[in-house]
């Protein structure tokens, strides 16, 4: 099974169902260990398919604006935030994060949103009961 988690990380591109399987294996008691010794080096971020940079980027513009185009009073966006939103170059998958707790790991993918305005605007955020929460 580290032959196939070691295979999909070599990929110039990840699609969504290779990120999925990535956290199906780290949830898994039987290959977790592969798959987080598999994305040890911190500094190595994957880029993900156009469709789902598409899908992804009309989702964080939803989260900000109705679709009238009024901001929404509950965004959940800054200025930094909507910085990288506004001048979107591209995602890139960058790991997992254990959002369980003391007695379960639960581990969800981290995507970082990458913008250019006169220097390199980006923030990361994972999605966790349908919300986004934004960790660096």
């Amino acid at each position: 099974m580290k032959k196939i988690t070691t295979e999909i990380l070599k990929q110039d591109i990840l699609t969504e169902s290779d990120i999925k399987l990535l956290c199906r294996r780290a949830n898994n008691e039987d290959t977790r260990a592969e798959v987080l010794e598999a994305l040890n080096n911190e500094d190595e971020s994957y880029n993900i398919t156009v469709e789902q940079s598409q899908k992804g980027l009309a989702w964080l513009k939803n989260q900000n604006q109705t679709p009238r185009g009024v901001t929404r009073k509950n965004s959940p966006f800054g200025h930094r935030e909507l910085d990288a939103i506004n001048f979107f170059t591209h995602f890139t998958f960058d790991g997992l994060y254990n959002a369980g707790n003391a007695h379960m790991n639960y581990f969800i993918p981290i995507y970082t949103v990458h913008g250019h305005d006169n220097g390199h605007v980006s923030f990361q955020y994972v999605l966790s009961g349908g919300k986004i929460n934004i960790i660096g």
